[in-house]
């Protein structure tokens, strides 16, 4: 009986380890990553980030009493101030986002809530409201925004009926195109199904974009013209059946980032359970994420490993360098890593 009971024990042993191994699906070397921490006192609980010209944005959590934003040199990240009270006041925020691609030292604000959309002129001094534009069409809740040129923005919303990527006219203050991706998982599914299973992220770089899967083992590109469309996205019908729990299926990618010469992806090939902490998972929360880099024709380039948990990060295009910070600590300071190195 003893024996039959070790037998049992060291089976669950060694299926727990397996189901906690990674995935690879590169044969290329990893390299190691080693940070350089950057400390910052000023900030809580970062949520993400944004890099202007000049100016590396911080957006703090919602805590009531706190700014929403704090605002940075690009160069050495030396503190200049903070922004943005919780609230109903007419400068105040409820659910404020960073919009991605901002150019220059142009800060744009997206608050869900009201939805409006904000325009901040950034200096050493402070950030000035240049302009304030009403948008009815973003529905709430929505999963990134970012500008594909001045005049187009882009978002995902995520909702149990909707998960797509919209692009929008400021100027005509209309949706241009919507791009949803037919992966079939509903049909599969049936009434087990939740939208989470088709939830992707993605990043752009001017009018390029990618767009990563977090159950679906794929990265699409593709590009939007000028008038707002989107153009040569390469999705392949994925041939998979998810189990019920999302807990119990591997996770793929998150959050990517995208520069000009390349997009860069988080890659994680393991249980979502493994993300999650205690009770769901008894074995140590893990953010341990691969950073894959490819070029736009898909190639994969480099396979990067950050010697920290990380969870959103973002490649500065100008030095070539990548911010993150550690989601599992509390929070004391960013990470830079070289990847020039």
């Amino acid at each position: 009986m003893q024996k039959f009971l070790t037998l049992i024990i060291a089976a669950i042993a060694l299926t727990s380890c397996s189901q906690k191994e990674r995935i690879f699906q590169s044969n290329l070397p990893v390299e190691e990553l080693v940070s350089r921490k950057i400390p910052i006192n000023e900030i809580l609980v970062p949520t993400d980030m944004l890099l202007l010209d000049d100016y590396f944005i911080i957006a703090n959590d919602y805590i009531q009493g706190e700014n929403c934003f704090f605002v940075y040199s690009a160069k050495d990240k030396e503190f200049y101030f903070s922004f943005g009270q919780l609230g109903q006041g007419p400068d105040d925020f409820i659910a404020p986002r960073l919009v991605k691609e901002s150019r220059g030292n142009t800060l744009s604000i997206y608050d869900a809530a009201f939805g409006k959309l904000l325009k901040f002129d950034v200096t050493n001094q402070g950030a000035k409201k240049i302009s304030e534009q009403k948008i009815t069409t973003i529905k709430y809740p929505f999963q990134h925004i970012s500008y594909a040129s001045d005049s187009i923005l882009l978002f995902s919303v995520l909702t149990r009926q909707n998960v797509s990527l919209y692009s929008y006219n400021t100027e005509q203050k209309s949706i241009v195109d919507t791009l949803s991706f037919e992966t079939k998982i509903k049909e599969r599914m049936g009434d087990k199904y939740n939208s989470m299973f088709d939830v992707f992220h993605f990043s752009n770089c001017g009018k390029k974009f990618v767009a990563t899967f977090e159950y679906i083992n794929q990265a699409v590109t593709g590009t939007i013209d000028e008038a707002g469309h989107f153009w040569g996205t390469d999705f392949q019908y994925p041939n998979i059946m998810l189990k019920d729990k999302a807990t119990d299926n591997i996770l793929y990618y998150l959050f990517p980032s995208a520069t000009e010469d390349y997009f860069y992806t988080q890659y994680y090939g393991r249980l979502f359970k493994y993300m999650q902490p205690f009770p769901i998972n008894t074995e140590g929360r893990s953010m341990d994420f691969l950073i894959e880099v490819y070029d736009w024709q898909k190639n994969i380039v480099r396979l990067l490993h950050p010697d920290s948990d990380i969870l959103r990060f973002t490649v500065d295009k100008k030095t070539n360098k990548l911010y993150t910070w550690n989601p599992l600590k509390d929070f004391d300071g960013l990470l830079e890593y070289d990847l020039n190195k």
